[in-house]
């Protein structure tokens, strides 16, 4: 089955906190954390309510949208791009049904035609990109220059197969059976080099981690499992 099909077939349950796409529910504070801390330094924003207003931002792999609207309730004017049509379709539908004003758009890196953003955020998806270098080589194509590039993906490391795999997977299942392959997590050096190739300056990498005690994923030290990363264009 392609990452296609199999998001295709999970499209139904992306709204669901606690269906099979729960973990992105869980995850998606701690990434808008780290979110909103890069792009207020970055744009020496004021601490508003909505600190992203005048701010264009394109969210690649958007799915169906847990993470665009988060970047819309704060203010900002958001594209959402993803190549799976179903999960678009429930991502146009839940953000219609929010009254939120997402352009969410049915593409690629390859085929996408869109002005230049100020912020470029890809979350969860290197991991899933067969051609993963083509893909971070064509996401600073998308912004302006002095725009913010926002990633976060998985580290290939013994941890993160025990956990992101073994554990998540097979045992506390987390997340459906079959979503990741160990092989095609990066590591923060790979993709570093890369951005570093296509002109940007990496600024921030910062593991995501869960807090045992209270249940939450927070912004950590430890980049063996989840990391994220910034990097600016100049």
């Amino acid at each position: 089955m392609t990452s296609e099909s199999f998001f295709a077939k999970l499209a139904p349950t992306w709204w669901r906190e606690t269906g099979e796409m729960s973990a992105l529910h869980k995850i998606n504070q701690g990434r808008m954390t780290f979110i909103r801390e890069q792009v207020t330094a970055h744009f020496q924003l004021p601490d508003t309510l909505t600190p992203f207003s005048g701010l264009t931002m394109l969210d690649m792999g958007c799915g169906a949208g847990i993470l665009a609207e988060s970047l819309c309730r704060l203010g900002a004017t958001v594209t959402g791009v993803d190549c799976v049509e179903e999960v678009i379709r429930e991502a146009r539908a839940h953000g219609a049904a929010m009254e939120l004003g997402i352009d969410y758009r049915v593409g690629s890196v390859d085929d996408l035609s869109l002005e230049p953003v100020d912020v470029c955020i890809s979350m969860e998806v290197l991991e899933h990109v067969d051609d993963w270098k083509n893909f971070l080589k064509k996401l600073p194509s998308f912004l302006k220059p002095g725009g913010l590039l926002l990633l976060s993906t998985l580290n290939r490391t013994a941890l993160s197969y025990l956990l992101g795999i073994v554990a998540a997977e097979r045992i506390l299942k987390w997340v459906p059976r079959g979503t990741h392959a160990w092989h095609q997590f990066l590591k923060p050096s790979e993709v570093a080099m890369v951005l570093q190739e296509e002109g940007l300056s990496i600024t921030k990498i910062q593991g995501l981690s869960l807090d045992i005690k209270t249940g939450q994923w927070v912004l950590s030290s430890n980049l063996e499992i989840n990391y994220l990363l910034a990097a600016t264009l100049s």
